[in-house]
């Protein structure tokens, strides 16, 4: 029926039996995926926003880090749902990104370093001085590593202005936010390091809003089917090079964020 095309079947409920479904369970898992990680993202950039709206007479952006949102009465709870939500959001990516090992990992180190920040609160005061100060200090500062690294692989494995700009406004904020913290004195760089601090947290929960978006739009790999399935002999038939699906749906995002075993149902 389909000439030269190559057919992935997959079944359907017929007669009480069901049978294995996997590009549409895929399609669906996948979208899935990037609905939590697009609204788990969300999630944090508008909690750490509000805490900037509501303790913006409490903390001192321009001074202070962000974790001191976390010690003022009610902040914790803005500051846990920002950095968990950021956690969630990395966690699905590092799922979706199912045929990509390095980022993968390097998603999920920094899902659980976020976790970490909330486990671990920071010490009052200029000193960290505490274990779970210090937990959270360079937890903070690896899920900042891990994720300007992600963005440098992605540039450099992919290119694309985009994942350019993402990499390059990542390395410079990361070694000014590292020498404000650990060099207070030099440049007078204690007195602004929260504003560093905080371009490169919005950026990062940018880029991976920006991830989702290009799932859902373009797909970050190429070289996975598009594909229409037809009703044939009473089971779904994959055509691969086409570009509807059932219903007459739009195959979009194919092998998006590596996911390599079956395009994705718009």
């Amino acid at each position: 029926m389909f000439g030269s095309r190559r057919l992935f079947s997959f079944a359907v409920m017929t007669n009480n039996e069901v049978t294995t479904n996997t590009p549409l369970r895929d399609a669906a898992l996948s979208r899935g995926l990037e609905l939590v990680a697009g609204v788990s993202a969300l999630v944090g950039l508008a909690a750490f926003f509000g805490l900037h709206v509501g303790f913006y007479d409490v903390v001192d952006p321009v001074r202070q880090p962000v974790s001191s949102y976390a010690l003022v009465p009610f902040g914790e709870i803005g500051f846990a749902a920002g950095a968990l939500g950021t956690a969630v959001a990395c966690g699905a990516l590092a799922l979706r990104f199912d045929g990509d090992v390095l980022p993968r990992r390097l998603l999920l180190l920094s899902a659980g370093m976020y976790v970490l920040v909330v486990v671990c609160p920071t010490d009052t005061g200029v000193e960290v001085s505490s274990l779970s100060g210090q937990v959270h200090r360079y937890a903070a500062g690896v899920a900042f590593g891990v994720m300007t690294l992600l963005t440098v692989v992605m540039a450099v494995s992919r290119g694309g202005r985009s994942l350019r700009f993402f990499a390059g406004a990542s390395v410079l904020l990361l070694v000014t936010t590292i020498v404000n913290t650990f060099l207070p004195g030099l440049a007078d760089g204690g007195a602004w390091r929260g504003v560093p601090q905080r371009a490169l947290l919005a950026l990062h929960i940018g880029f991976l809003l920006w991830l989702v978006i290009s799932c859902c739009r373009d797909g970050l790999w190429d070289g996975a089917p598009r594909g229409r399935a037809d009703w044939v002999g009473g089971v779904w038939e994959w055509a691969e090079g086409s570009e509807r699906g059932p219903g007459g749906g739009l195959m979009s995002c194919p092998g998006a964020c590596g996911n390599r075993r079956g395009a994705m149902l718009a």
